[in-house]
């Protein structure tokens, strides 16, 4: 039997994507583990408004965490970008 008739789509899912998010919704911290870290790597956290509540560099990291405390309970986006491409998140804060 071959290795994928082992997996369940949501491990194939999670295997090609670049970034994974956690725990979603989140109460303070947020995590990031980034599968193929570079060199330009930026994440940007925007309120459903638009606000934009913060915008930080985290290059050649492969695991980083981002401080939810002083957000309010709301929706708010990531967007994590790469050379190659972004990607966008919708985070719940409780």
């Amino acid at each position: 039997m071959s290795r994928l008739a082992h997996l369940s789509i949501d491990s194939l899912l999670i295997q090609t994507l670049n970034t994974l998010i956690f725990p979603n919704p989140t109460y303070n911290s947020l995590f990031i583990k980034i599968n193929r870290p570079s060199l330009e790597d930026w994440v940007e956290v925007c309120h459903l408004k638009g606000r934009r509540e913060l915008s930080m560099e985290v290059c050649k990291l492969k695991k980083t965490q981002v401080d939810f405390d002083q957000f309010e309970a709301s929706v708010y986006f990531m967007k994590f970008t790469q050379v190659d491409g972004l990607q966008l998140f919708r985070i719940i804060k409780q």
